[in-house]
């Protein structure tokens, strides 16, 4: 399993929270499961 940097895991919250992206695209992009 990926371990990811805070940058990250903060930039994939603002992408979410911003209702740019779902949940399965942000996944899909950081190439994690998105369950």
């Amino acid at each position: 399993m990926p371990k990811f940097s805070l940058d990250e895991k903060l930039e994939a919250i603002h992408r979410y929270q911003n209702g740019a992206e779902g949940v399965k695209s942000i996944a899909k992009s950081l190439r994690i499961n998105h369950e």
